[in-house]
Formats: structure tokens, sequence, C-alpha cells
């Protein structure tokens, strides 16, 4: 039976409820992002939740949902994904898709390019925010980076 704990350490589901990898991943976006907000003012979650619904497989689907959990929630971690039970693939990927202190976007974009499964999902997470995009700046720098990522490693 695994147990998904939220940040004050109680059980997010209890029992054998959460069973299914995608269930686990999506309770985790939950949490994570409780209380988060977009620039929109809509809640957070549903940004990952849309760009897990873009994509195919279930590791992409997983990886979609989990995508900004650990660089928008200093509680979840690479580590406590692992121990979550998630296979080091989805870890790495998350990993992936999380940008680092002092990278330039740049550098995080082709560091994303070159996880074939990061590339996937953070193409459809660039179309989910140019659905939403509220200046041509931000547009441009979307478009470029799907670009980049569309070009592969």
């Amino acid at each position: 039976m695994i147990t998904i704990l939220n940040r004050e350490g109680t059980p997010l589901v209890p029992g054998p409820t959460l069973l299914n990898r995608l269930e686990r991943a999506i309770a985790i976006a939950l949490d994570a992002h409780a209380g988060q907000r977009s620039q929109s003012g809509e809640p957070y979650v549903l940004h990952p939740l849309r760009v897990m619904l873009r994509l195919a497989t279930d590791d992409e689907k997983i990886a979609g949902v989990l995508h900004d959990v650990v660089a928008r929630s200093p509680a979840w971690t690479l580590r406590r994904l692992a121990k979550e039970g998630f296979s080091p693939t989805i870890v790495d990927t998350v990993d992936a898709l999380s940008r680092r202190d002092g990278e330039t976007y740049g550098a995080y974009i082709a560091r994303a390019s070159a996880n074939e499964l990061a590339r996937r999902v953070k193409i459809a997470d660039l179309e989910d925010k140019l659905e939403s995009v509220r200046t041509d700046r931000r547009a441009k720098k979307f478009r470029n980076a799907l670009s980049v990522l569309r070009m592969g490693p």
C-alpha cells in the first residue's frame, strides 16, 4: 500500500484508492500547487493538467502534470518524487524541466531539449502557455523556444 503525504505529513489520499501512477502524479500536482494562481488569476494547477491532457503516453502525462512541481513548490523535490516511487525516467524528466538558479532561458531550453521526454512535455507546456500569453514579448520567447524544441537536440 502506498500513501502520499502532503506538506504537513498527513495522508493526501488514504490507502489503496490511489494505485495508479498517473493518479498519484495528479494528487501530487494538486498538493504542490494548492493556493497558487496563474497570471490570469485561475488556479495554477489547471496549467499542468492541461499540459497532461495534450500528451499521449503514460510517462508523458505523468511528467506533464509533474513538470512544475519541483520548481514551484519547495515541499516537493526530485528525491521526494523518487521516494514516491516514480521511475528514474520521470524524475530525470522533471529535473530537465526544472530551470536552475542562474540558468538562462536559452540554456534551460537546450537542456530540456536533450531529454526526449522532457522535450515533448516542454512543447506541450509552451503550446498551452501560448494560448493564454498576454504580451507579444512572452509570445515571441515561447515561439522561439518551440522552434528550438521542435528541431530536437
